[in-house]
């Protein structure tokens, strides 16, 4: 396995005068040997790519000029270990061009390969470079491969989900056979400590740089081969506290679509077997899923099926009415055991306001119980002035009569079951519509900490900010109401949707938010896992 990539930081300085010094190891150690490389430059065909896939740096860089530069950077070819490939190692003239990496690559793989039958090579922009890589090998003379080397192209797990989506199929090492779990980013790491002395190599000669480089490069292979067994000690330790994890996914994965096994077996090796001559035929792998509907979606759909059977027209608009009255009634209310006299400006207008709306659910209220009185006439609780002799009863207080309310039991023995099923759909709808909004507010929160409360250059500013902050947080702690009213009603009904699973337990731990940007340094990354809230869709 090797890894391609480019380095943009060692770069060097053209020279003022003539460069006369006498290399001591030209073209032995790491870096290509000048003469053959300038001669492939020479003869190779540096056509301006054409991105089929995403614009990234290595394509847009291929043809840049830097007049103040005769190298503007090096490209490296490594072993999925870490170690430099002798002689493998190009500067770039203008960019990181085909014709650089095609020689970093030829020499790799002439380098110690025989009896290697397949090679796999990762790259950051593999999807646009393997296009016509054999045949600008064969039309060059001094490219050249081991005759029965298959290659295997593949991109590294961290830039792959910069391309597009087609991609990750088509080219993760994740789906490719004999790369095991490789991310392909280990030559990500050499650059970091290379780039240490580049700064330094940048205004020597053209023959010292190179000398310094393979001197580098030699001791970091030389640490990667002494360092190779604790290294991969430690990395079974992580395997170990991981596998089980991996262990239990499997099995639920495997127990939920018994029958499917044998299906995907098939398709896999199919797709497996004509990858290399068909990369669409990996599309397979694509996930495909059917996102759950909205409230509003299944409350239409559930409406077009009332009209096309030409009975229990409205059901679904009324129990979808009961719902929004809830909603309204797990809103916030303001605390009213105050003094008139207690009250500043703001709580007037927030108390006038709060009345309007208690007044206006106080109507949907009586509206959504006269239709339930004149249909079923259960006992319930009503707001009707005047009905027993006593003042109304607040809105926030009323038990909402809804099937949910009723219970599994009562719906069944009063023919009531397509009413407990069309409220168990809308339930699950009014669940998933609540996450979705919870997650909008996560993201939200997290945008205001790093971009206004973290910069902010006053105590104003940033009490402003937090305000802001603050008022995401009420949202979501409304959001959050919402679906824990939305999971406790679909609990009592759970028996109506029995290919429906239980919704999930929303906790504080699961609205937690991360404002820190992980970066290549941080560890045990892949042992964490999101909230379920990030990844949970009922649709699926």
């Amino acid at each position: 396995t090797f890894i391609m990539d480019g380095n943009f930081t060692a770069e060097h300085m053209r020279a003022r005068t003539s460069d006369d010094e006498v290399p001591l190891s030209e073209g032995t150690s790491f870096i290509a040997e000048p003469t053959r490389y300038k001669e492939h430059l020479s003869t190779a065909n540096h056509k301006k790519i054409k991105s089929t896939c995403n614009t990234y740096r290595a394509i847009e860089m291929a043809n840049s000029s830097h007049p103040h530069l005769d190298v503007t950077g090096i490209g490296a070819t490594a072993c999925a270990h870490g170690c430099f490939v002798p002689t493998s190692i190009v500067d770039f003239q203008k960019g990181e061009r085909q014709a650089n990496m095609d020689y970093s690559l030829c020499q790799a793989l002439n380098y110690n390969m025989d009896g290697i039958p397949i090679a796999v090579i990762l790259y950051d922009i593999m999807c646009q470079y393997c296009v016509n890589l054999l045949k600008r090998i064969d039309e060059n003379a001094l490219l050249s491969i081991p005759e029965a080397l298959k290659l295997r192209y593949v991109i590294g797990l961290f830039h792959i989900h910069g391309h597009q989506d087609t991609c990750l199929a088509r080219f993760s090492p994740s789906y490719t056979h004999a790369t095991r779990q490789v991310d392909g980013e280990i030559i990500e790491t050499l650059w970091s400590i290379l780039n240490n002395i580049s700064r330094s190599t940048r205004g020597m000669s053209l023959v010292h740089r190179a000398e310094v480089l393979d001197a580098h490069m030699n001791y970091s292979n030389w640490k990667k081969l002494i360092k190779t067994v604790p290294f991969m000690l430690k990395r079974w330790k992580r395997v170990q506290e991981g596998l089980p994890l991996s262990e239990v996914a499997f099995v639920g994965l495997s127990q939920r679509f018994p029958t499917m096994i044998g299906i995907w077996a098939l398709q896999e090796a199919d797709a497996q077997s004509h990858r290399w001559e068909n990369p669409e035929a990996m599309d397979i792998y694509e996930t495909k899923t059917k996102k759950a509907p909205t409230r509003s979606e299944v409350q239409t759909e559930l409406s077009k099926q009332e009209k096309a059977w030409d009975s229990s027209n409205g059901e679904a608009q009324w129990i979808s009415s009961g719902i929004t009255i809830q909603e309204t009634q797990y809103g916030p209310c303001l605390c009213t055991d105050r003094a008139i006299a207690d009250f500043t400006p703001l709580d007037l207008e927030l108390e006038g306001s709060f009345m309007q709306r208690r007044e206006g659910s106080t109507q949907l209220i009586r509206r959504h119980l006269m239709i339930v009185e004149a249909t079923y006439n259960p006992s319930s609780t009503s707001v009707r002035d005047g009905d027993d002799g006593s003042a109304s009863v607040f809105p926030e207080d009323v038990n909402i009569m809804l099937p949910s309310t009723l219970g599994w039991t009562w719906c069944l023995h009063h023919g009531a079951k397509s009413l407990a099923v069309k409220e168990a759909k809308l339930r699950v709808a009014q669940a998933h519509d609540a996450i979705h909004k919870i997650r909008l507010a996560l993201g939200f929160k997290s945008s205001l900490i790093r971009t206004r409360v973290r910069t902010a250059k006053s105590q104003k500013t940033k009490k402003s900010a937090w305000s802001s902050v603050h008022g995401v947080d009420a949202g979501v702690q409304e959001h959050a109401r919402v679906y824990s009213l939305a999971r406790d009603m679909f609990d009592v009904l759970e028996d109506a949707l029995p290919s429906q699973e239980s919704l999930p337990e929303l906790t504080k731990a699961d609205m937690k938010v991360q404002t820190l940007v992980l970066g290549s340094n941080e560890q045990e990354q892949q042992n964490e896992q999101l909230p379920w809230i990030w990844i949970w869709d009922p649709g699926e």
